[in-house]
């Protein structure tokens, strides 16, 4: 695409787009979710739209329901802008089961608090970013400013699948039209976590359980 992107996935609301003209990496996707406090989940690899859900809401029975349902014909499933309007509290993350992912960050904002309530509770799951823009007609500041960049085996989208369950891929985050940092190290190193990016950043910043701050090392490229 015009932006760089290798691998496109275009999450319409309830609705599986086809594949763009052009595009020769492609995900069919969908975004799932018609409540009130707009809880939604996108759909990753997905074949058919599931109509299920609870409009009102409901309790975290309700959401392991759709998250239930939506798993069998899903090869990744995320939770999306789990503040927003409410939708989930940060102890449902503690609780649910049989997802993939959460979108962290948006253009709703940044929600590392609830994947640290799913990682200290024990739950294996992977942190996101994307822009949340469904349209070219969105505001130009919620485009490009959020996608993930797989360490893939093949240009294919199996491969890219693979390594996304695997969780071998980091998110970017960036302000409209702001280059990334590039993260050109993040391995465990005798024992040690050692990360390096390709520039002198603000901070790196390690996080353990339960929001505590383990290390940060300021205005550096490496930590």
């Amino acid at each position: 695409s015009a932006r760089g992107y290798d691998l496109v996935g275009i999450s319409d609301y309830m609705s599986i787009a086809p594949k763009p003209p052009g595009a020769a990496l492609y995900l069919p996707t969908y975004e799932h979710g018609y409540t009130i406090g707009r809880r939604h989940q996108t759909v990753i690899g997905a074949s058919r739209v599931h109509w299920l859900d609870y409009p009102l809401g409901g309790g975290v029975r309700h959401k392991q329901h759709v998250i239930d349902v939506l798993r069998p014909g899903a090869e990744l499933l995320v939770l999306n802008h789990l503040g927003k309007a409410g939708s989930y509290v940060p102890a449902d993350l503690a609780r649910l089961t049989g997802y993939d992912a959460i979108e962290v960050a948006s253009k709703y904002g940044i929600s590392t608090g609830f994947w640290d309530a799913a990682l200290s509770a024990g739950r294996p799951i992977w942190g996101m970013a994307s822009d949340d823009g469904h349209t070219q007609r969105s505001r130009p500041s919620h485009i490009g400013i959020g996608a993930v960049r797989i360490d893939a085996v093949e240009r294919t989208p199996e491969a890219a699948l693979r390594a996304l369950r695997a969780g071998r891929f980091h998110s970017i985050y960036m302000r409209k039209n702001q280059a990334p940092i590039e993260l050109l190290r993040c391995e465990l190193d005798g024992g040690e976590l050692v990360v390096k990016v390709g520039e002198i950043a603000d901070a790196i910043r390690f996080v353990s359980a339960y929001g505590a701050l383990r290390h940060e090392a300021r205005g550096t490229d490496a930590a």
